[in-house]
């Protein structure tokens, strides 16, 4: 059904990522949901299997770059807002796990897309269509010294000639003679 609801959209879609548990067999078709997306036409990728913890600090990072539209995505926002750890009553302190309530697919699924954006790679648009009027451009000019020896003026001196002799196979300076 969704399949089909993707394909009437105007959009240019690419893959489709899903979670790492994508490739379990289903127990009615025998299938995995992978390739039952693959059977409908559409390019599944898994998501790296990472641990909750790095989902919700992929989210974390992720929510400083993001943008959403207020309207359209309102309870996409609630639910990231309210998604929060689960409280033990007896200890008086959260929970390490997050708490399994409504919000839980949506932070979740939200998770999952921070994890693969990363790996996501743009499709390069098409080159655009050469233009019969389109004059060429001229040659680059050429560079000044480009293809002969440089002269003299050219030519960068040593920092101090009469300081910078070594003997011949030695790091040690040669010791200077002066000339009167």
């Amino acid at each position: 059904h969704y399949a089909a609801v993707l394909a009437s959209k105007p959009y240019r879609y690419g893959d489709d990522w899903v979670p790492h548990d994508a490739k379990v067999r289903e127990l009615g078709t025998g299938r995995t949901r992978v390739e039952t997306l693959k059977g409908l036409g559409r390019q599944p990728r898994l998501v790296p299997q990472a641990k909750v913890d790095d989902r919700i600090n992929a989210a974390r990072l992720t929510l400083r770059k993001s943008w959403f539209d207020a309207e359209r995505c309102a309870d996409g926002i609630e639910a990231l807002r309210q998604y929060r750890a689960e409280y033990d009553d007896k200890t008086r302190a959260f929970r390490n796990t997050p708490k399994h309530d409504w919000t839980s697919h949506p932070a979740d699924s939200f998770g999952y897309g921070c994890l693969a954006w990363r790996e996501m790679r743009p499709t390069p648009a098409p080159p655009p269509p050469r233009r019969r009027d389109h004059l060429p451009l001229p040659p680059p000019p050429r560079l000044v010294n480009q293809g002969r020896a440089p002269r003299r003026a050219d030519r960068v001196p040593p920092r101090n000639r009469l300081h910078s002799r070594r003997h011949p196979g030695t790091d040690r300076e040669q010791p200077q003679k002066h000339r009167d």
